[in-house]
Order: structure tokens, then C-alpha cells, then sequence
């Protein structure tokens, strides 16, 4: 059972509204609001891929240009990816959250502070999934982000956090939403909880673990209205030029599934994930998980729960949801 979920639906015509259900906080039993905070784990990733994007729109780099030449002899294999490749996860980066001895790491001091080079040192010790590019070869890996995530920085010569702010929060209008790289959230917020040790724990994780592990994988704190508000404006396109945004839909060869209950295929473009005229990103971190999609001209949605799922609850609900408004 969810301890919280907030739902929020913008309708293309400029109209939104907020569904809420449950409690905040288990202990006080607090009930959650539309105005409360979650970690909104991998929707990190598009906010990022924008930034890369519209560095790239600025020529001050070139997605077809290799890792190697932003961070030079800094990420295995760099001067043998694209940047291309490492936005749409055909790069080949073994995921640094999936190296046994990480997440052991994690677990025995969940408050340290991780900083991308610590976590890129994780990546050196595990294997490639396969070959920068390799024809129909797709794996998912959070150390893509990590690395678009540096890239971001040594081009700007400014921090993640900073861009993030002036290049897609202040564009889009989420004033809700921010990159703390700290154990707290903003106030309000829904504490998040996991199973670690058995089930049905509950174990508050929201406020124990340090997202800095995250990064720009998925350290990004947002509301439900904020994040779809910002699926709306990567589904219009305005947040990059017209040409980064064909690219941008562009699905990678060996990315397409399919979705059971839905009627169409979903892959994964640069940043985003497509299918159905509908584009957007999902998100999990320990405690929340999260949806947010738009389609043109039709509206968007934002899922938020405080809990991990060892299903598909968050996509379910969104789901439901799109079906109940908007027929699709």
C-alpha cells in the first residue's frame, strides 16, 4: 500500500488540476498536499540532456563529438563514444548502481557526500555492457548521466546545480524544483520509504540518504505539478531548437519494448522516452518513484509517490489517469 501519491494533469488549453491521496508521513500522519516535495529520481535525465542539448544548439559542443574530447582520458572508452551515444544509452557505460560493492558502500554510510569523479572511479572496476555504438545494442546506465553531467560543467565552467537552475527551471517556470546535493528536502516534503531489510519496513529513507550518489542520474527534488509542467514543455519543443528537438526523438536502435497494457511501442530518444505521440521520463530512488509525460497540443501528466514499488504502481496510476482524461 502507497503511504502518498499527488497526480497533476495540465491540459493543453491552460487548465490544470491536482488529485492527492494519503499521508506525508506515516509517523505523524500528516496528509500529503499538492504542494509537497519528492525526489523525483530519473526525470534528472532530461532536465540534463537539455542542458547537453542546447550546448549543443550554442556550438559550444557537438553531440557527435567523443566523450573523450570534454574529458579527456576521464571515462573508459571516451574516445571511442559519442556523446549522442552516451544521451540515448548506447554508449555501452556499465551502470555504477549496479557494482555490488557500491551499493554495500551506500548502505553503511548512507549521509556521505559522493562527488563524480568517486563514482566514476566505480565504473573502472566493472565491465562494459558492450562496445560504444555496437549495431542493436541498448542498455539503460545511470554512469551516462554522470558523465553528461561533468561534460555540463567543464563546458560551462559552472555547476550542474547552477545550470539546472537558470537553464530549465527558471525557463519552464518551476519554482518548486531544485538539484540539493544534501540529505534534507525542502519544506514541505513527503518522507520516502523503502523496504531494505524485509517487507512491509517501511524504513523512512527520504531524509537518510545523501543523493549526491545520484547526481545527475537522478538527484533532482521537484513537486507533481513542477514536473509536469516541465514534460509539457519538452513535449513542445520549446526548450531547444527545432533541430535538436528531431534529434532528440529519436529513438536508439535496440531501445524499443513494449509496455504491457499499452497499444504501442516505447523507446528511448536522447533524454526522453517516446511512444505513443507521448514523451517524457520516468523516475525511482530509494523512497519515491515518479512519471511525468506530455503530448503536443494534448497535455501532461505528473505522478509522484513516496514509496519504492517492487512493481509498476507509479506507471499504472499514470496510465489510468491518461486513459480517464484523454482517452489514450
Amino acid at each position: 500500500m502507497l503511504p502518498g501519491v499527488v497526480v497533476n494533469v495540465r491540459l493543453a488549453d491552460g487548465r490544470s488540476y491536482t488529485l492527492t491521496s494519503g499521508v506525508a508521513d506515516l509517523e505523524t500522519k500528516r496528509t500529503i498536499t499538492p504542494t509537497d516535495h519528492f525526489r523525483v529520481g530519473s526525470i534528472t535525465k532530461t532536465m540534463v540532456a537539455t542542458i547537453i542539448l542546447q550546448l549543443h544548439d550554442e556550438g559550444r559542443l557537438s553531440i557527435d563529438s567523443t566523450v573523450a574530447k570534454y574529458l579527456p582520458n576521464v571515462v573508459p572508452n571516451g574516445d571511442r563514444m559519442t556523446v549522442r551515444q552516451v544521451l540515448n544509452h548506447s554508449a555501452g557505460l556499465a551502470s555504477y548502481t549496479d557494482d555490488e560493492a557500491f551499493t554495500a558502500s551506500l548502505i553503511a554510510d548512507p549521509a556521505r557526500t559522493w562527488t563524480p569523479s568517486e563514482l566514476l572511479g566505480v565504473v573502472a572496476r566493472q565491465t562494459p555492457y558492450f562496445t560504444p555504438g555496437e549495431p542493436g545494442k541498448w542498455a539503460y546506465s545511470n554512469t551516462s548521466y554522470l558523465v553528461l553531467g561533468m561534460i555540463a560543467e567543464r563546458v560551462t565552467g559552472s555547476t550542474l546545480g547552477r545550470e539546472l537552475q537558470i537553464r530549465v527551471f527558471d525557463r519552464v517556470g518551476m519554482k518548486e524544483t531544485s538539484y540539493p546535493l544534501v540529505v534534507g528536502l525542502p519544506s514541505p516534503f513527503a518522507q520516502g520509504y523503502a523496504d531494505i531489510t524485509r517487507p512491509n519496513e517501511n524504513l523512512a529513507v527520504g531524509t537518510l540518504l545523501n543523493p549526491s550518489w545520484a547526481g545527475a542520474a537522478g538527484a533532482v527534488v521537484s513537486t507533481a505539478g513542477d514536473i509536469a509542467h516541465f514534460a509539457e514543455a519538452v513535449a513542445s519543443g520549446s526548450l531547444v531548437s527545432a533541430s535538436a528537438f528531431v534529434m532528440q526523438q529519436q529513438a536508439a536502435a535496440g531501445s524499443a519494448f513494449r509496455i504491457p497494457g499499452e497499444s504501442y511501442d516505447t523507446g528511448y530518444g536522447l533524454g526522453v522516452i517516446l511512444g505513443g505521440g507521448w514523451i517524457g521520463h520516468n523516475g525511482a530512488i530509494p523512497g519515491y518513484e515518479a512519471q511525468a509525460f506530455a503530448k503536443r497540443g494534448l497535455g501532461s501528466i505528473g505522478v509522484v509517490i513516496n514509496r519504492t514499488t517492487d512493481d509498476d504502481t507509479p506507471r499504472e496510476i499514470y496510465a489510468a489517469v491518461r486513459k480517464a482524461q484523454f482517452g489514450q
